[in-house]
């Protein structure tokens, strides 16, 4: 009696350890995702937080599918370590699953959806910090070879005063003084008296922008994780049933990785075949939506065949393929152990 207790205890706290984690992942991921960039700690250096906060906003429906799965995952690992009763807990986790994917993320879309512009206008000034001119009171190189600092910037970020240029070459140099320059948005050169004095004086600030360059396996995984974002945007706005379809099959990929937490004996290979799961669920996305992959399957597949859902289709194969390889993993692991479920 007391052990079921124990373990109704243990049920319970599935659906509470999805939500607080799916809530922790989408305010994790959407601020750093933001502070992260360099046009988001270039707004915050500018004073202009209403612009951060409002991108972070937009981050937070944007990366809502990643963040649903990092949550499933983590309640999978939750579920290695605490005993629950099965039928409840998979009860519970299906609920969970269908409010989010159903009802949670259809309603963030639409939100989305409907203030699109003001979304749209809030980036264009997020990202103007890296189209304005440098910031002042650095000595930088021009590509002519010269060396040039002014010691202010207009709010406007237009106009630079007191523009010191140090010319050198061969024959003579010199050190010329401006009282004011102007900045060209478009060709990102300062001119001063109608002649272009500095050519390269604005953009990505080469003096932080390597700051923000994230290493190649942090950037690649994020660009497969953004392509999935983006699959899960378009299907948004081709209907609820594309929607619903991609979702499923997607997330039903996610939800056969708790196999792998059971694979072997040593719960940490078992977290480290999890998360490579869990990565290449994103990294092949690309081959189910376009390549020779896509145009081998439109070959064999009937003419009215909807493109579209082609990566569903793939989706759905190999989860089907992955489910019945991790089933019979499974089962052969508990008939090697006699059939004692508690140390699976």
């Amino acid at each position: 009696m007391r052990d079921t207790i124990f373990y109704m205890k243990n049920t319970l706290m599935v659906p509470l350890v999805f939500f607080l984690n799916f809530t922790l992942w989408i305010l994790a991921v959407s601020f750093f995702s933001v502070f992260s960039s360099y046009n988001g700690i270039m707004s915050l250096a500018i004073g202009s937080t209403g612009v951060f906060f409002l991108e972070c906003l937009y981050r937070v429906v944007y990366y809502l599918p990643v963040c649903l799965s990092l949550a499933l995952v983590t309640v999978f690992f939750f579920l290695m370590r605490h005993r629950t009763i099965y039928w409840i807990t998979v009860l519970l986790l299906l609920i969970s699953l269908i409010v989010t994917i159903f009802l949670i993320m259809p309603v963030s879309y639409r939100l989305i959806e409907k203030n699109s512009w003001a979304f749209l206008q809030n980036r264009s000034v997020l990202t103007s910090s890296s189209r304005q001119v440098y910031s002042p009171g650095v000595l930088r190189p021009d590509i002519d070879g010269s060396r040039m600092v002014w010691l202010s910037v207009h709010e406007s970020g237009k106009i630079v005063r007191r523009l010191v240029v140090a010319r050198t070459s061969e024959t003579n140099s010199a050190l010329v003084v401006y009282p004011e320059a102007t900045y060209d948005l478009a060709t990102r050169n300062l001119v001063a008296d109608g002649t272009v004095v500095v050519k390269q004086a604005g953009g990505e600030d080469p003096l932080f922008s390597n700051v923000f360059s994230p290493p190649q396996v942090v950037a690649l995984v994020a660009n497969r994780v953004d392509v999935v974002m983006d699959a899960f945007l378009t299907a948004v706005s081709r209907g609820f049933y594309s929607y619903a379809l991609f979702s499923l099959v997607f997330f039903g990929s996610v939800t056969l990785l708790w196999l792998l937490c059971n694979a072997t004996g040593w719960r940490l290979l078992n977290i480290l075949l999890t998360f490579a799961a869990l990565f290449y669920l994103y990294a092949v996305y690309p081959l189910f939506s376009h390549g020779s992959l896509v145009l081998f399957a439109l070959r064999i597949l009937p003419s009215r065949f909807p493109s579209e859902m082609i990566p569903s289709l793939f989706y759905a194969t190999q989860a089907v393929l992955f489910a019945i390889i991790g089933a019979i993993v499974f089962t052969r692991r508990l008939i090697r152990l006699g059939g004692r479920r508690d140390e699976i």
